[in-house]
């Protein structure tokens, strides 16, 4: 299960792809991924301003992140300006949601919630048996998403959809898994585990 920039699921059998979901890019899908969860995160604090609601963490972490300033309906035209002429700036907020959710903002703990919900059921459309193994940024690393999506999994309510999961791992040294990968053609079957260790290990 891949979150980072964007989202998704890839089910593998004998080291061969076996079935995806999601990875379908900003646009149309990767659920639940960091540009999925800063567009959300910048569209609730637009919303928020252009309601004149008050303000939280949240809405304050995205006007400073924007440079926006005056009049809540001002710093709501200006974010939407930003946003428009550069697209990442999305992507960019979606650290604000998970800071502002750790400060307790209910609009980001909300998305939060829904991202987690959202990647675990990419893992429930792919998964069949076996470990399930985490990767990109906004699973790999310690944050909110991260937490919530390991509560669903492994929590004592675990999702119902979700086959047992045997175990779960968070993925380590990308390159070097890829490298191994494309050398197993010219290893024995005896040197394959050792060269994994080699590959994927820790330098030196």
């Amino acid at each position: 299960m891949l979150a980072g920039t964007g989202a998704a699921a890839a089910r593998f059998a004998a080291r061969q792809i076996d079935g995806v979901a999601d990875g379908l890019g900003w646009l149309l899908g990767d659920e639940g991924g960091g540009f999925w969860i800063g567009r959300a995160g910048v569209r609730a604090a637009v919303r928020a301003l252009d309601a004149g609601s008050p303000c939280g963490p949240l809405i304050e972490l995205v006007c400073e992140r924007f440079g926006a300033s005056g009049s809540p309906r001002r710093r709501a035209e200006h974010i939407v300006r930003v946003a428009q002429a550069d697209r990442m700036m999305l992507a960019a907020g979606a650290p604000l949601v998970g800071h502002a959710a750790d400060l307790g903002d209910p609009r980001a703990l909300a998305i939060v919630r829904e991202a987690a919900e959202r990647l675990v059921a990419l893992a429930c459309r792919v998964h069949r048996a076996g470990p399930i193994v985490v990767a990109g940024g906004v699973l790999a690393n310690d944050g909110p998403v991260r937490r919530a999506v390991l509560r669903l999994l492994t929590g004592p309510d675990p999702v119902p959809a979700l086959p047992v999961v045997t175990s779960l791992g968070t993925a380590q040294n990308g390159p070097g898994a890829a490298s191994w990968l494309a050398a197993l053609g010219h290893l024995g079957d005896d040197q394959v585990q050792t060269a994994h260790l080699r590959f994927t290990g820790p330098a030196g």
